[in-house]
């Protein structure tokens, strides 16, 4: 009984110290993800085997990144065909499945698997032979009447919207999707490094949230007045040869102010967001999640991103700076408004 009772207390203890929201956030994101990949489609059973023409080539398996892939006539596919940014052409054999995401399908050979076209069309023409299933996510499946198919077809269009024309408007390639894969991860490291921030110092996240929304321009302006002192500030420590090595502190001060700075906009933003969606609006890790991943996307935008990113990094150092870090005063006197108090808690002014 004392056990159960221990239990119970430190379970009520961890969903107050702050780290249960999070926690939750994780534990259903792994829980998606396992579950995604435990769905699978159930394998259909292979038909008999084709003879193998003599003059025939064959090959284990074909993986294209940013390309059309050609499975000719006289060409055997022994595994599956993918082509990401690009479409699939089999007129041969394919004894595994044959994807094209960003790309579409076409089909007047055989393909002893599954058939699928992610934003794109599936095309089963004259002769053409699927074993498995037919799937098209955002376009159309279009069969001749010679075509056969033994699996059943499905057809998920997206409503109002044709998005097969995406892989045209973007540079798709085997680098672009590098630096996409990086950039992407470089959004989750800085997304965890944010949920720490959020847990150890989130008066000072909340105080730098609020100026950064009550003063956009003064904390841009101070933004850019602090990047801009560095130059002069960095000679002169070079200058005076003892204050080298406080240029590193200079560089990881700054760092740290737009670190925090992110974080803070993003609050923000994410606060405004869950107020649009009608959320409730006094979560900031739900409003840190939605006001990253807005930012984020908003920055993939040609150009328009590169000015968003630009004043959002200059409003968060200089909020950032400003607050002294979110710990006290701002530096400069404010002239009233919601920013001179102690945050959107409302429990008085700032302790310097």
């Amino acid at each position: 009984m004392r056990q159960i009772e221990l239990t119970s207390f430190k379970i009520r203890r961890f969903s107050r110290s702050g780290w249960a929201v999070p926690f939750l956030i994780l534990l259903v994101w792994a829980a998606l993800i396992l579950g995604l990949t435990a769905v699978q489609a159930a394998p259909e059973p292979p038909g008999p085997a084709p003879e193998v023409p003599s003059s025939s080539e064959i090959t284990d398996s074909i993986v294209q990144i940013g390309g059309d892939v050609e499975v000719p006539a006289n060409l055997i596919v022994q595994d599956d065909v993918v082509a990401v940014g690009g479409d699939v052409h089999v007129s041969g054999t394919v004894h595994g499945d044959a994807v094209a995401v960003l790309g579409s399908v076409t089909i007047d050979g055989e393909v002893r698997g599954n058939v699928t076209a992610v934003l794109g069309d599936v095309n089963l023409q004259d002769g053409a032979r699927v074993d498995g299933e037919a799937v098209s996510v955002g376009g159309k499946i279009k069969r001749a009447e010679t075509s056969r198919i033994r699996g059943k077809t499905t057809q998920v269009p997206f409503s109002g919207v044709d998005l097969r024309g995406l892989k045209d408007l973007t540079p798709v390639s085997e680098w672009w999707l590098v630096r996409a894969g990086f950039k992407f991860l470089g959004f989750l490291g800085s997304l965890a490094l944010a949920f720490l921030i959020m847990a150890f110092f989130p008066l000072a996240v909340e105080k730098v949230s609020d100026r950064a929304g009550a003063y956009p321009a003064r904390s841009a302006l101070v933004g850019f007045l602090t990047l801009l002192a560095m130059v002069p500030a960095a000679l002169l420590l070079i200058v005076t040869i003892i204050g080298i090595p406080l240029i590193p502190v200079v560089i990881l001060a700054v760092a740290a102010a737009k670190l925090l700075g992110w974080v803070g906009v993003s609050v923000f933003t994410g606060g405004r967001l869950a107020g649009i969606f009608r959320f409730d609006e006094g979560r900031p890790w739900l409003n840190l999640l939605l006001g990253a991943a807005a930012i984020a996307v908003a920055q993939l935008v040609p150009v328009l991103g590169w000015l968003i990113s630009l004043a959002l990094t200059l409003i968060g150092i200089g909020a950032a700076v400003d607050t002294k870090f979110g710990t006290g005063q701002p530096w400069f006197p404010l002239k009233g408004g919601p920013g001179t108090g102690g945050g959107s808690t409302g429990k008085g002014p700032e302790q310097g």
